[in-house]
């Protein structure tokens, strides 16, 4: 895409302000550095548009193709990280203005799975694996064949299934996710949901107690207005996803 401008604006919105570009970046800047983490945080994207958006990132100097024994990992650039302060500036402004812009046909469950398992508060996960089932109800027709989630936590690590990942269920959790999607923002309050009996636990009582505190609930409710920095989450003591290894592999 080009303006036809010598403008630095208009050069600058040829690479930044193409579909899906800003996504990739937030995605970048998320932490997740190969293809299918990326394309995970953008599920509807095609991985042949994926592929095809980050190699126009690479020629324009923002991202980064570094070998790996398999595959390879895409890492910005000085470049690259220089869109930051205009990918937080977006989603400042999201947060702000744009709360009731999101309609229902918004609230994709992978996404939003996604997001929570790679900020849960790991420090707070008790020793041990413990197995999240989330049922969403009020899902948009093209995602119900994402109805059932799960969430597989210990303290070292975190991992989102969309098939049973063959381990006890710890704690089954029932809610509508355009409620859930609002809770993760910090737009309702989890205490306001549970008084609505909006969300049902099945399982372990000391578990669904805990479940805000995990997700960090209380915090992202009470700076919902601020501005939360795009930083990337914590390294994982696995480079593999524990739905990828067997039962005497995974971590107990």
């Amino acid at each position: 895409m080009s303006y036809g401008q010598f403008c630095p604006v208009s050069k600058a919105a040829e690479i930044f302000a193409t579909r899906w570009t800003p996504l990739i970046l937030r995605e970048l800047m998320l932490g997740s550095t190969r293809f299918n983490d990326i394309h995970r945080g953008l599920p509807l994207i095609s991985r042949t548009l994926l592929a095809q958006r980050l190699r126009e990132l690479e020629r324009a100097g923002v991202v980064r193709a570094e070998r790996r024994p398999r595959g390879h990992d895409w890492l910005l650039t000085e470049a690259g990280d220089a869109f930051r302060p205009m990918v937080e500036g977006l989603h400042l402004w999201g947060r702000r203005w744009g709360r009731g812009l999101p309609t229902q046909d918004d609230m994709d469950p992978r996404l939003l799975m996604w997001d929570i398992h790679r900020k849960v508060r790991l420090d707070r996960v008790p020793p041990g694996r413990h197995v999240l089932r989330f049922h969403f109800k009020g899902l948009p027709r093209q995602f119900t064949a994402v109805r059932r989630v799960w969430l597989v936590l210990t303290p070292a690590d975190a991992d989102v299934c969309h098939q049973d990942p063959g381990y006890p269920v710890t704690l089954g959790v029932e809610v509508d996710v355009g409620l859930m999607c609002r809770l993760w923002m910090g737009y309702e309050a989890w205490e306001e949901a549970l008084r609505r009996s909006a969300v049902q636990f099945d399982g372990d009582r000391e578990a669904a107690r805990l479940l805000p505190d995990w997700l960090d609930l209380a915090e992202r409710r009470a700076r919902a207005d601020d501005h939360l920095p795009l930083t990337p989450a914590p390294p994982r003591a696995t480079d593999r996803p524990v739905s990828a290894l067997s039962p005497a592999e995974a971590p107990a």
